[in-house]
């Protein structure tokens, strides 16, 4: 039986043996066709992969603020986009006969100046070629296994690009590193801007510890050998991401090293060929922000806030609970200020999903009994936003672990009061004390983690004296001059710099 038993595991590693082989040089063979059909590389060509920038966010803003850097820093060399068009955008091309990619492109430059003041210097040297396939990789197509189906559908979304396009230079600013091992393979320079990893030691954690939230569903945390098998998923994901991750030969993300020199966020990212870990790198707030308006100037209405995406994540329930709590708080004392204020939610919509969310939100309003207080406006354009914080006092950030933040510096730059997270960027990078004039550390803004902590500090942002709120706005105010555009220019190209060397001059 022994022999017998010996002979079966035998019979089974070899014929393991031979699946392996068979499948590894099937891999071999799918690698040289793609090779041989991909399109010849393009010298003197940066591209940036950003599948769906029609959002109106942060990381789309981030987006065409590297592109413009990347024009000033390099002005021989053409920039191309890989992503999907805007609806208005698309009709707009379509109309025009034989202008095509032409119109899209000076469509779209168009469209970063109105939506975040971003003009780019050399709209001639721009391209955008688009992607058809980048709506695979909506989280809302995979209820199930999403990361992993999101990663093969990157995949595939990273194949059509480069299949009509082959840089000198591939920028991931999407978070897809599963296509960095495809365009290494075809000649590419490889960065990636992270603005947050895909999978991290939070989450993690999170399923870990069987706590529920957006991306852990009551079914799987409530079940000890759901959460097991799910924390085994998690890792090999985490893996995978690691290793793929390693094919950038640069990496940028959204944190101070020195603050978090060993971020638990990072997974797989901590040895990148060209430096000793990511290489910090900022987003940027709007050129130099909405003017700073004196608080004896701003709106009798005051409680204002400001957010870039309506999302899960994001938390907006927080955000109407703590307001609803703050006017409780109110009625009950004896200062009656917060009772004039109101609360302002703006935001982009990307999909009926998006839509949907806002009309769940404007049901919690009305449950709560603070409709006639909340005001919901969607997809403006930067000179309404900029209004919008102009006369704004208090700015709510409600989402858990954000890697950075970029609308709680919006609120610091116009002077608005930030109540942030106290957690990830926001509690680490953002709303940090500062050293004032008279040489002692002054508070740039408040920290909650509850809607009672969120309530506490709207009344108190409310109540205090307007000398005490614009001696916090100036020092906040002064806090985030180091998120400027300039800073974020000087940044990534220092970043990027051996990749762009490497670009043919034209």
């Amino acid at each position: 039986r022994g022999a017998m038993a010996l002979d079966m595991v035998g019979g089974g590693l070899r014929e393991a043996s031979r699946v392996g082989v068979t499948l590894s040089v099937a891999a071999a063979c799918g690698l040289l066709v793609v090779k041989h059909r991909a399109p010849e590389r393009r010298g003197n060509v940066v591209a940036f992969l950003h599948p769906v920038a029609k959002d109106g966010g942060g990381g789309e803003r981030v987006l065409w603020c590297a592109i413009r850097a990347v024009m000033s820093a390099r002005p021989t060399a053409t920039v191309v986009l890989f992503t999907d068009l805007p609806e208005d955008v698309e009709g707009e091309a379509l109309a025009k006969d034989g202008e095509g990619c032409s119109s899209v492109s000076l469509a779209l430059a168009k469209r970063a100046m109105q939506r975040f003041g971003v003009e780019l210097p050399l709209p001639e040297n721009f391209e955008v070629v688009p992607i058809s396939k980048a709506r695979w990789v909506s989280p809302e197509n995979w209820p199930r296994f999403t990361l992993l189906c999101q990663a093969a559908a990157s995949v595939a979304v990273g194949y059509e690009a480069l299949m009509k396009a082959v840089p000198a230079v591939f920028v991931d600013t999407a978070g897809m590193p599963f296509i960095l091992p495809l365009a290494r393979l075809l000649g590419c320079e490889t960065a990636a801007y992270v603005h947050y990893p895909v999978i991290s030691m939070n989450m993690l954690e999170r399923v870990k510890s069987r706590k529920a939230m957006y991306n852990n569903k009551s079914d799987i945390s409530g079940s000890f050998w759901h959460s097991q098998l799910k924390l085994l998923y998690y890792r090999i994901f985490a893996f995978l991401y690691g290793a793929v991750g390693s094919c950038a030969k640069v990496a940028m993300v959204e944190l101070d090293m020195d603050t978090r020199p060993h971020p638990p966020t990072l997974v797989g990212l901590e040895d990148l060929p060209y430096q000793p870990g990511a290489i910090p790198c900022f987003p940027t707030m709007q050129h130099g922000g909405p003017r700073l308006v004196p608080y004896s100037k701003k709106h009798e209405e005051p409680a204002d806030h400001f957010y870039w995406a309506v999302q899960a994540e994001k938390a907006h329930e927080v955000q109407l609970k703590a307001f609803a709590l703050a006017l409780k708080q109110a009625q009950n004392s004896d200062v009656k200020t917060a009772l004039n204020s109101k609360l302002v939610l703006i935001g982009g919509c990307r999909d009926e999903g998006d839509y949907e969310r806002v009309d769940a939100l404007k049901q919690l309003a009305e449950s709560l009994d603070i409709a006639q207080k909340v005001e919901f406006r969607v997809n403006l354009d930067y000179g309404v936003l900029r209004d919008c914080l102009r006369d704004a006092v208090v700015g709510l950030h409600t989402m858990i672990d954000e890697h950075f933040g970029i609308g709680i510096v919006e609120y610091m730059a116009a002077g608005v009061i930030a109540v942030a997270n106290n957690s990830g960027g926001p509690a680490a990078d953002i709303v940090v004390p500062t050293i004032g004039a008279s040489g002692q550390m002054e508070p740039t803004g408040y920290l909650a983690s509850s809607a009672e902590e969120y309530a506490n500090a709207i009344v108190n942002v409310l109540t205090i004296s307007t000398k005490e709120r614009e001696k916090m706005a100036t020092a906040a105010r002064k806090s985030v001059r180091r998120f400027s555009e300039k800073a974020f220019d000087e940044s990534f190209i220092n970043a990027t710099s051996k990749l762009l060397n490497k670009i043919e001059e034209t």
